[in-house]
């Protein structure tokens, strides 16, 4: 708890998206809040944070009137942050069940934010490889779950080689938010791919 009445959250990266998706499933099916969401975009589109006003649910399943907590999500610092006047509503109602949610993905969470940490590492210390042999592909790449074998990058199994991946699509590197073709091989950008953010992340954790 900070000054203000504000209880402030820190998350590892992995941690924190499975936990803002786990937050708004517990609201959704809440029979006693109702959960109001707003992003915040950047000129580029993309999300930086995001509010959840949280308000009593009447008994038709209508929102009320009376605003228990407001849950800020930050993006960028993955952090969470609950104010507002009844944030011991959010303590004693959603907390522990959140936490019940992340226990339960522990080991994957870790496995993730392993595989995230080395990435990064492989990303600040590479650059693109212009000899790099992108041969023509005939092969249909769908950008549907059911046809992506998404797997992770690890020192065991990825071939002791100096190239860099480059995505087919974009060709540009390919190490960060990436995932590889079960049927050609190559690591394409999630978003190269249409696989939103939180669709490849329940894909992992399922």
């Amino acid at each position: 708890m900070k000054s203000g009445n504000n209880l402030v959250l820190e998350f590892s990266t992995a941690a924190y998206e499975y936990a803002r998706q786990c937050l708004i499933t517990i609201l959704d099916s809440s029979t006693q809040y109702v959960g109001m969401i707003r992003h915040s975009e950047e000129t580029s589109g993309a999300k930086v944070d995001t509010c959840i006003k949280v308000y009593n649910r009447k008994s038709d399943s209508s929102q009320g009137k009376n605003l228990k907590f407001v849950v800020n999500l930050y993006h960028t610092s993955s952090t969470m942050v609950v104010n507002g006047s009844r944030v011991d509503l959010y303590v004693s109602d959603i907390h522990k069940l959140l936490c019940n949610e992340l226990s339960k993905k522990g080991h994957m969470l870790t496995s993730l934010n392993d595989n995230i940490t080395s990435t990064i590492s492989k990303l600040t210390s590479s650059a693109p490889n212009p000899n790099h042999n992108l041969a023509a592909v005939n092969t249909n790449c769908h950008n549907n779950l059911d046809d992506l074998a998404i797997s992770f990058r690890t020192d065991e199994s990825k071939e002791s080689n100096e190239d860099t991946d480059i995505c087919p699509i974009c060709n540009k590197i390919s190490l960060l938010d990436t995932i590889e073709c079960s049927e050609c091989s190559l690591w394409i950008h999630n978003e190269c791919a249409g696989l939103s953010q939180s669709a490849v992340f329940n894909a992992l954790l399922s």
